[in-house]
C-alpha cells in the first residue's frame, strides 16, 4: 500500500478531491435559445404490442429529427416547456396488392419485382387552441431507415408550420 503525502497544504488537498468528485457529476444543460421553438413529441398509451412499440420508435424518430432543426426548433423533455405538442397518432404499413400470372414486365428480373411494404406516420400537431393534423409524404420502407425517412419528413413539415405562425409562438410566451 503505497504511504501518503501529508506535506501537501490541506487546502489543495480539499480542492483537489472536490475537483475530483466535481468531475464525475453531471453538468446542466443550457436553457435553449429564446429564438428556438420548442416542440414535445409524446403518444398515447393505448394499444399494445408491436403498434404500440413502434408509435414509441417514432417518438424517439421524429424527437431527434426535430433536433437536426438547429436554427429553428428543440426538442423538449418536459411537456410545460414546449411552446408546440406533436403527438404520434398512428403508424400504418401498407401492404400492396400482390397480381398473380401477370408476367415480368421489360427491365424487371424475371418472376417480377417483389411489393415492399411502405410506411406513414400520422401526427397531431397543437399549439394553443390551434391543432392541425399531418402525415408523412415520402415513401417509407417499412424498415427502421425508412421510418426515420417518415420522421425526417415530418420534421420538415413542423418545421414549415412553425415558421409560418413563429411571431404567434414566441409572442404566446410572454
Amino acid at each position: 500500500m503505497p504511504a501518503i503525502d501529508y506535506s501537501w497544504p490541506m487546502p489543495l488537498m480539499l480542492w483537489l478531491i472536490a475537483a475530483i468528485v466535481q468531475g464525475g457529476a453531471s453538468k446542466a444543460a443550457p436553457p435553449p435559445d429564446p429564438s428556438l421553438i420548442r416542440v414535445y413529441v409524446e403518444t398515447n398509451t393505448l394499444g399494445e404490442g408491436p403498434e404500440l412499440t413502434g408509435r414509441h420508435t417514432s417518438v424517439k424518430d421524429l424527437a431527434e429529427a426535430v433536433s437536426g432543426k438547429k436554427k429553428s426548433l428543440v426538442s423538449v423533455e418536459d411537456e410545460d416547456k414546449a411552446d408546440v405538442t406533436v403527438e404520434v397518432v398512428q403508424r400504418v404499413v401498407d401492404v400492396p396488392k400482390v397480381v398473380i400470372g401477370v408476367g415480368s414486365r421489360p427491365g424487371e428480373p424475371p418472376g417480377g419485382v417483389m411489393p415492399l411494404k411502405t410506411g406513414k406516420i400520422r401526427v397531431e400537431l397543437r399549439f394553443g387552441a390551434m391543432q392541425v393534423s399531418l402525415e408523412s409524404k415520402n415513401k417509407a420502407y417499412d424498415n427502421p431507415r425508412g421510418w426515420k425517412s417518415a420522421a425526417d419528413d415530418l420534421a420538415d413539415q413542423i418545421d414549415k408550420w412553425v415558421g409560418q405562425y413563429r411571431a404567434e409562438i414566441i409572442k404566446s410566451r410572454r
